[in-house]
Order: structure tokens, then sequence, then C-alpha cells
């Protein structure tokens, strides 16, 4: 958009007075798109390296191994999503009833969420397919107070399982 903003202030289609805040937006934003590009090749490389460790150790079960959650490490109390490698080690092994029995909002971002959003990225990158949910002040807070009521349940669940 920048570009095509500078061609025409350039050709004498457009008032030159913001060539310079245009150059500005434009740099900004291509250092907008690299940091998101980076934050997203970041956050791929993460949970591949936790999904190699995973499979890497062989986990045919949600027993074993060392306490990697800090939470639990500080307060000896699992946190809301706790047991996310385990919970990602028993969907790689097939076990998704054993996955959703030791953390059913893990699994379900795992099985539903994961997929949905790679979906949509990959989507918007090759068709320029956007997606946008536009909610009303009073939808927004429907929606955040039912994932809240998701996690606190969830937590309880994780809770009494986990112990």
């Amino acid at each position: 958009m920048g570009a095509n903003d500078l061609k025409e202030m350039r050709a004498g289609k457009r008032d030159r007075s913001g060539e310079q805040l245009t150059k500005a937006g434009m740099i900004c934003g291509i250092v907008g798109t690299a940091i998101g590009i980076i934050g997203i090749l970041w956050w791929i490389i993460a949970v591949l390296a936790a999904l190699g460790l995973v499979a890497a150790a062989g986990t045919t079960g949600a027993t074993g191994g060392p306490v990697v959650c800090p939470f639990r490490a500080v307060t000896g109390f699992p946190c809301p999503t706790c047991g996310f490698l385990r919970t990602a080690g028993l969907l790689l092994d097939g076990a998704v009833a054993r996955a959703f029995a030791m953390n059913p909002l893990d699994a379900l971002t795992m099985v539903l969420g994961v997929p949905t959003v790679a979906a949509l990225w990959i989507a918007n990158r090759t068709a320029g397919w956007t997606v946008k949910i536009s909610l009303s002040r009073p939808e927004r807070l429907v929606a955040w107070s039912l994932l809240a009521a998701a996690f606190a349940v969830n937590w309880v669940y994780v809770l009494s399982t986990q112990r």
C-alpha cells in the first residue's frame, strides 16, 4: 500500500506533503511483518521441539518424567494446563480417550484449535482469505465469560485428577 502511494506521489497524482510519513509507515509495516513472522516461526519451533521431546521420550502413558510446570514446581498444585506435554504424547500415541482424560482443555486445543488456526493461516497466506470476528461489547463479555468458565471447570477437573 505504501509503495503504491509513493508511486502516485512521485507521479504527481497525490500531494507529496505526506511522503515522509508514508515512508515511515512503510518501514514500520515491514519491521512489524518481520517481527510477526519471527514470532510465528519461534512458536512453530517451540511446539515442534516440545512434540519432539515427547516423541523422543517414547511416552506411552501419563506418568513418569520430571515436573516441567513452573507453577506446579513452586506451589505443588497442577496448573490449568498441567499435563500438556503428556496429553500431546498420548495423542501422538493414538490414545485419544486417555489424552482427554488427562486434560480435556489441552486435548481439545490440540485436536481442534491447532488444526483450525493452521488451516486459517494457510488459507490466508495462499488464497488471501481473512476471517474477522466482530463481537459487540455484550457478546465479548459472554465469550470471555464462557472461556473463563471453561478454564475454571478444566482447572477443577485437573486439580481433582492430577493430585
